[in-house]
């Protein structure tokens, strides 16, 4: 990837998903700018679940204001 590629992280809330993504992000920082829709307990970030339409128009609304720098990640 290039340099100034920014990379957008979503998983989910469950428990077990925690050991791997704090791997995860800890691996992909140390290389690219991490984007993400922080949640209240790091590092579950939100994403569109349940694959609801309403709810992905809503993350990719709220995805491109972090993107776009209206909110800060």
């Amino acid at each position: 990837m290039a340099n100034r590629t920014r990379v957008i992280a979503a998983w989910g809330k469950n428990e077990f998903i925690k050991e791997d993504a704090v791997k995860a992000h800890g691996y992909l920082s140390s290389f690219y700018d991490i984007e993400w829709l922080p949640d209240k307990v790091f590092p579950y970030y939100r994403h569109p679940y349940p694959m609801l339409k309403e709810r992905c128009i809503q993350w990719l609304d709220d995805m491109s204001d972090v993107l776009m720098g209206k909110v800060k990640a």
